[in-house]
This record gives structure tokens, C-alpha cells and sequence, in this order.
């Protein structure tokens, strides 16, 4: 249900602000590759600091923190979110009398 909201924010709501055209056009300047390094590195220290310190507690019984998977599960909500802020999803414009490719 979050992946199916967050595509549609990302691919039909969030184009039709002006906001959102300024964030892509001023991401667009950066390489993908380097956006990319960004995110993972950014990714790596966040899954670490969440993670790691559940990782390390013994697992007495099912209600202790290790055995849950929220960490995991919070970490890839922020993951992906963080993706579809550098890597928008922008409509192209094609000038007047000419038709779209694909």
C-alpha cells in the first residue's frame, strides 16, 4: 500500500505542483551516478545506526526488539522514499505541432 501510494504521488500528483518541476529540474543538474552514491552511502549509515544495535541483543522470547523486522522495514520505507526524491519522475514536454515519442 506505501509503494502504491508513493508511485502515485511520484507519477501523477506531485508533477502538477510547481514545486516539484523546480526539485527535479535543480536534481537534474547532478549525474545519476553521483545521486546514486549519495543514496546508498546516506542508506548504509541509516540501516546501520537502526539496525545494528537490534542486530546485537539476544533474542529471549518473540516481544523482545531483536525479533522484530520494523528496523528493516523502517529502513526500507526511507529507502525508497529517498530514491523517488532523487530520481523524479518528470512529464516531458514536447513543443507545440510535434508528437510525443516513446
Amino acid at each position: 500500500m506505501f509503494l502504491w501510494f508513493l508511485l502515485i504521488m511520484r507519477g501523477t500528483i506531485l508533477p502538477c505542483f510547481g514545486f516539484w518541476a523546480s526539485w527535479a529540474q535543480l536534481v537534474a543538474r547532478v549525474p545519476v551516478l553521483v545521486r546514486l552514491l549519495v543514496a546508498f552511502f546516506a542508506l548504509s549509515l541509516l540501516a546501520w545506526g537502526t539496525i545494528s544495535p537490534l542486530w546485537d541483543q539476544t533474542t529471549l522470547s518473540i516481544d523482545t526488539p531483536s525479533a522484530t523486522f520494523a528496523p528493516y522495514l523502517f529502513t526500507t520505507g526511507i529507502a525508497v522514499v529517498m530514491m523517488a526524491l532523487l530520481l523524479p519522475q518528470t512529464r516531458q514536454q514536447t513543443p507545440p505541432g510535434r508528437k510525443p515519442t516513446n
